[in-house]
């Protein structure tokens, strides 16, 4: 996962009642085809929504010749969703067991940290010129 630096954060305010919605834009949005697929998060998902990600899997697959991409905790609009670290190797898991699933194996597991931090206000801010952490980690299973 690529970070422009020079891509704005934008945090809207708490308005009408509505929460308050940060955007750290570190992806372009997510394309409708080809064989990437953003997820927020994967976690105590129910049967429907398990076949449903198998089936969405299987599309990406298709697209890519058998080989495709999830980014974990990006929004389907490319910006960052936030999570921590322990959510998103759980979301991993859960995608890895879906891959198992479809006669598919997980090649490369790469986790990326420390683009974002929080600022003094409590939103999240890009650091600036950082270097983030490619962390390479074996697949689960």
């Amino acid at each position: 996962m690529a970070i422009d630096n020079t891509m704005e954060k934008d945090i809207s305010k708490q308005v009408a009642g509505v929460t308050e919605k940060r955007l750290i834009p570190v992806e372009g949005p997510e394309k409708e085809d080809g064989d990437t697929e953003y997820k927020r998060q994967v976690h105590h998902a129910s049967v429907n929504r398990l076949r449903s990600l198998a089936t969405q899997m299987s599309y990406r697959l298709d697209q890519g010749n058998g080989r495709c991409t999830y980014q974990l905790g990006v929004e389907d609009d490319g910006c960052h969703s936030l999570l921590d670290y322990d959510c998103i190797t759980e979301s991993a898991r859960v995608l890895e067991a879906i891959a198992r699933s479809l006669n598919a194996i997980v090649v490369e597991r790469m986790m990326i940290q420390g683009e974002v931090t929080q600022g003094e206000d409590g939103n999240p801010i890009l650091i600036p010129n950082a270097k983030p952490a490619h962390i390479h980690e074996p697949p689960f299973f």
